[in-house]
């Protein structure tokens, strides 16, 4: 994500609708966290400008994680490794594929 991407902007809806869905559901174990190129203060500013309180905001260049563009959504089990991946802004189909995924993680309480 950066701040300066229409298309993370765009998303943004989305972003809180997922965080309000991981901070308010009671035993889930999915954490939100926000990877971006920019500083760990740049990004953090414009999450809580956004109204979105996530886990952990990381700064490392995408190609670190084999990222090529932005926005990327990525689903991470508990043991670190990428289930799904999601580029671009989502279509609202792929948003509840998103949250059906998340939440099926959650059940077998392999997302951290």
């Amino acid at each position: 994500m950066t701040t300066h991407c229409p298309y993370c902007a765009s998303s943004m809806i989305f972003y809180k609708r997922l965080a309000k869905s991981v901070h308010e559901s009671s035993g889930r174990k999915s954490r939100l966290m926000f990877v971006s190129p920019e500083p760990v203060d740049v990004t953090s500013t414009y999450l809580d400008q956004q109204n979105i309180d996530p886990y952990k905001v990381v700064s490392t260049q995408l190609k670190n994680l084999d990222i090529s563009g932005t926005p990327t959504l990525l689903i991470v089990d508990g043991a670190g490794q990428v289930k799904h991946a999601f580029g671009g802004k989502l279509s609202e189909s792929n948003e509840t594929i998103v949250l059906k995924l998340i939440d099926r993680l959650d059940e077998h309480s392999k997302v951290r």
